[in-house]
């Protein structure tokens, strides 16, 4: 950090003394041109108008996959959504990130079960009432 150095003297001391303290604020860009030279406010000011270095491209927190993407899959048993993506009577762990829509999803299946509807294009099947 930056210090300005002081000598004055003290009464209360018994003579001189050496104050060191930080500089005041600058008031404006020429107060501070005028401390650290221009280059060194052109250089400072370049470094910050610099557009941030790009990010490297990542997996998508959650991806969805087409039937027709998932045509090799070799199931077993009995199924709840489509054909062999949910096995009934399974435990499944749906796992992601916070915030990427795990509780959406599963609210989805849900109210797709009860109403007879699709999830995320998928049938999803119910149980057959027994008479």
């Amino acid at each position: 950090m930056l210090m300005v150095e002081k000598t004055c003297y003290s009464p209360e001391a018994g003579g001189i003394v050496s104050l060191s303290y930080p500089p005041k604020p600058p008031k404006d860009v020429d107060d501070v041109r005028q401390r650290v030279g221009n280059d060194a406010l052109v250089s400072e000011l370049e470094q910050h108008t610099k557009p941030p270095p790009a990010q490297p491209q990542r997996e998508p927190r959650i991806r969805f996959y087409r039937p027709s993407e998932l045509r090799d899959y070799d199931g077993s048993g009995d199924s709840l959504v489509g054909e062999h993506h949910i096995p009934r009577g399974e435990v499944v762990v749906v796992a992601g990130e916070p915030g990427v829509g795990k509780s959406l999803a599963a609210t989805a299946l849900a109210v797709a079960g009860a109403t007879g509807g699709s999830w995320f294009g998928m049938p999803v099947h119910t149980r057959v009432s027994e008479q």
